[in-house]
C-alpha cells in the first residue's frame, strides 16, 4: 500500500508540474485523489460512513438569524445546507461558469452562519464511490436558482444518492412555499399570456373569417353588379332595337301618310281644277247667254227707239246705265 501511495504521489506531482503549478488547492486535491486510489483495495471493507447535514442561517446576517429563530417553530426559514461525509463538507452555489459544487471544512462556511447539524445516518458507499457520485452531481453553477435549484435541493439529491434519504422538509420549505407562489404567479402569467394569445388568435381568426366573408360579399356584389350591368346593357340594346324599329315604323307610316296626303292633294287639286273648269265653263256659258239676251233686248229696244224723244232718251239711259249687265261689274 505504501508503494502504491508513493507511486500515486509521484504521478500526482508530475501531473501538477505538467499543469504549470495550478496552486496549492489543486495539489491538495491531487494528493487526495492519490489517497483515494490507494484505498480502493479495501473500500468495501470499511464501516458505514456517517452523513451529517449542516444547516446555516442564510447569509450570516443577524436579521436572518433572528427571522429563522422566529419561524423555526413553524417549520420554515431561510437556510443554507451542506452535507458532510468522509470529513469534508459539500454544497452547491452560483458560479458564472463551471460546476457550482464546492467543499470546505465541516461547519466552516464563511458566507453563512452555522445554526445546527442534523444526523442523516450512514452511507455504505466508499470514499471512491462518493467521489464518483460527486462528479455525477456537478451541477453547473449558472443553473443555480434560489427557489428551484438551490443548495438544499442539491443536498437533498446528494443524501438520497448516499442512501440516507431526503433532508428534513423544514430546511427547504421556505423556498418550496415561495416556489409554489411563484409557480402560481407564473401559471397566472402563463394563463394570462395564453388568454391574450387565444384572444389574439381569435381576433386573427375573426379577422380572417371577416376578410373571407368580405371578399365573398365583394365577389357577390361584383357578380351582381356585372349581372345588372349586363341586364341593363341587354335592356338598352332591346330598347335601342325597339326605338330603331319604331323609327322605321314611324318613317314608313309617315311616308305612307305623306304619299296619301300627296295623293289626296293631287285629287283635291284635280277636283279643284275640274270645278274651276266647270265654273269657268258655266260662267262663260252664262256670259254668252247674257250677251245673247242683251243683244236680243238691245235689238228690241232699238225697235222701239223711234216712238218719242223722251222714250228714246229713257230707253237709252236704261239701256246704258240701268241695265249694264256687264260680267264682273259691281253694279247689280
Amino acid at each position: 500500500a505504501d508503494d502504491v501511495a508513493c507511486c500515486s504521489g509521484g504521478l500526482c506531482a508530475a501531473l501538477a508540474r505538467w499543469r504549470g503549478g495550478m496552486g496549492a488547492l489543486s495539489l491538495r486535491r491531487s494528493r487526495r485523489a492519490a489517497q483515494d486510489a490507494a484505498s480502493k483495495s479495501d473500500a468495501r471493507s470499511r464501516d458505514p460512513e456517517p452523513v451529517v447535514l449542516h444547516v446555516y442561517d442564510m447569509g450570516g446576517a443577524d436579521v436572518a438569524k433572528t427571522v429563522n429563530e422566529v419561524f423555526r417553530g413553524v417549520g420554515i426559514g431561510a437556510y443554507h445546507g451542506a452535507v458532510e461525509v468522509y470529513g469534508r463538507e459539500w454544497s452547491f452555489g452560483f458560479t458564472e461558469e463551471g460546476t457550482g459544487v464546492f467543499s470546505c471544512a465541516p461547519r466552516g462556511s464563511s458566507q453563512h452562519r452555522f445554526r445546527e447539524s442534523v444526523a442523516m445516518g450512514s452511507t455504505a458507499l466508499s470514499r471512491r464511490e462518493v467521489a464518483n457520485l460527486l462528479r455525477q452531481l456537478e451541477w453547473p453553477g449558472n443553473e443555480y436558482d434560489l427557489l428551484r435549484r438551490n443548495c438544499c435541493h442539491w443536498c437533498d439529491e446528494f443524501c438520497r444518492q448516499l442512501g440516507v434519504g431526503p433532508i428534513p422538509e423544514w430546511v427547504n420549505k421556505l423556498a418550496g412555499e415561495i416556489a409554489l407562489v411563484d409557480d402560481g404567479l407564473h401559471r397566472a402569467a402563463d394563463t394570462a399570456r395564453d388568454s391574450v394569445h387565444r384572444a389574439r388568435m381569435k381576433t386573427v381568426e375573426f379577422t380572417h373569417e371577416w376578410n373571407e366573408k368580405a371578399e365573398a360579399i365583394k365577389e357577390t356584389v361584383e357578380a351582381r353588379a356585372e349581372a345588372i350591368k349586363e341586364s341593363v346593357e341587354a335592356t338598352a340594346d332591346d330598347l335601342r332595337h325597339q326605338a330603331e324599329a319604331l323609327k322605321e315604323t314611324v318613317e314608313a307610316k309617315a311616308g305612307e301618310l305623306r304619299g296619301q296626303a300627296e295623293a289626296t292633294w293631287r285629287d283635291l287639286a284635280s277636283q279643284a281644277q275640274q270645278i274651276d273648269q266647270k265654273f269657268t265653263e258655266a260662267v262663260a256659258a252664262a256670259t254668252e247667254d247674257w250677251h245673247r239676251q242683251r243683244r236680243a233686248l238691245t235689238q228690241a229696244l232699238d225697235g222701239l227707239s223711234s216712238s218719242t224723244g223722251t222714250q228714246h232718251s229713257l230707253l237709252s239711259s236704261f239701256g246704258q246705265n240701268l241695265l249694264p249687265l256687264r260680267f264682273g261689274s259691281e253694279q247689280p
